[in-house]
C-alpha cells in the first residue's frame, strides 16, 4: 500500500508526539563509530556471507542510531516512490 504525502505527513506527526516524551537528548544517545551513509547502494553481502561495505565518506562518532534512522528514511521514502527496496539500484558484490 501507497499512502498519500499528506497521509504519510499526518501519520509521522502523530507518531512523533506520542514519541517525544520518549526521546534523549543527542547528547545521552550511546555513540560510535557509525557508517552515516548506510543504504542499500553501500553494502551488499560476499558470497561467503559477510557484509560488506562501501563508500567512508560519512564515516563519523555519532549515536549508533543515527544508521538505523538513516536507512529507515532511505527505505521509507523508497517506498513512498513505489520502488521496491530490494530492486534499488546497489552495486553488485564481487563473486
Amino acid at each position: 500500500m501507497i499512502l498519500k504525502p499528506e497521509t504519510a505527513s499526518n501519520c509521522c506527526g502523530q507518531l512523533m508526539r506520542r514519541l517525544r516524551s520518549q526521546w534523549l537528548p543527542a547528547t545521552e544517545l550511546a555513540g560510535a563509530l557509525v557508517h552515516g551513509d548506510l543504504r542499500l547502494g553501500n553494502v551488499c553481502r560476499a558470497p561467503t556471507g559477510e557484509t560488506i561495505y562501501f563508500d567512508f565518506g560519512f564515516l563519523a562518532r555519532r549515536p549508533r542510531i543515527h544508521d538505523f534512522a538513516y536507512s529507515l528514511a532511505y527505505m521509507v521514502l523508497a517506498l513512498m516512490g513505489s520502488a521496491r527496496p530490494m530492486n534499488l539500484p546497489g552495486p553488485p558484490c564481487p563473486g
